[in-house]
């Protein structure tokens, strides 16, 4: 078993050269943005009951802002030539304290299910979000859920249901070891923003990438990656998700400190 604790007083984001005192992730006005939290707490941990399965349990509480309940489970199986996998998540918030962003009331839940032989992996998952309010999520932070490295919105809305699909190819199967692709296409309907007046509304995104880790020589563990997103929504003007096509290049690489 691995047990983790923390306790966060304060966070520099990508696009500030000083440490700053948390908020709530707001997009589509959801919660009151502009209030602050003295700190956030948090401890849980992941337990390995097999080869198989593994749980995955924490708790958060960004003081006087939100708590946040998270349960997972991974499992695969082999089965013929391949392997299952199963990736359920859970995450229960309610504000907390002085509720200084305001109501916070949901529950999201989400299953991805997998399947993965030779080079190939072909995944299906659905995300439903109930309650009265939105997914909440610290401010320049992305929640760890089915919508996680979507690139143009966080599918995290009131009320919304997503369905996705992944295609990924691992070229190592046909001897190109470090280079591998994804395509994905996530869509959610149902959503509900409530500082619009606005609810039913819809929104898709189609991801594309081809990426590559430099396997010798200098440049050893370089990873180069390219990705595409093409993103569509009927929100009302005024939401902070527009339609739009978004192309990035990432150059990433892992230095071993021990």
């Amino acid at each position: 078993m691995t047990f983790n604790a923390g306790y966060i007083d304060r966070v520099n984001k990508r696009d500030s050269s000083n440490y700053q005192a948390m908020t709530i992730a707001s997009p589509n006005r959801r919660f009151n943005g502009a209030a602050t939290s003295s700190h956030m707490a948090y401890a849980g941990g992941d337990y390995q009951v097999n080869k198989e399965l593994s749980i995955r349990a924490y708790h958060a509480e960004v003081a006087d802002l939100y708590t946040q309940n998270t349960l997972a489970l991974l499992h695969k199986l082999a089965i013929g030539d391949g392997v299952l996998t199963t990736d359920l998540r859970s995450f229960f918030s309610s504000d907390t304290g002085s509720a200084k962003a305001g109501d916070v009331d949901n529950q999201n839940l989400s299953a991805l299910l997998g399947y993965k032989w030779g080079g190939h992996s072909v995944s299906l998952g659905y995300m439903h979000s109930s309650g009265d309010t939105a997914t909440p999520y610290v401010s320049g932070t992305e929640l760890m859920g089915l919508s996680e490295m979507t690139m143009s919105s966080d599918f995290l809305n009131a009320r919304e249901r997503t369905w996705q699909a992944i295609y990924d190819y691992d070229f190592t199967a046909v001897g190109l070891v470090g280079l591998r692709s994804r395509l994905r296409y996530v869509r959610g309907d149902n959503i509900e923003l409530a500082a619009f007046n606005a609810d039913d509304r819809k929104e898709r995104e189609f991801q594309m990438e081809l990426g590559y880790v430099v396997q010798s020589g200098p440049l050893k563990n370089i990873g180069l990656l390219a990705r595409k997103s093409i993103y569509r929504n009927d929100f009302p003007a005024g939401t902070a998700f527009r339609d739009e096509n978004q192309t990035r290049f990432i150059v990433q690489y892992s230095l071993p400190l021990w």
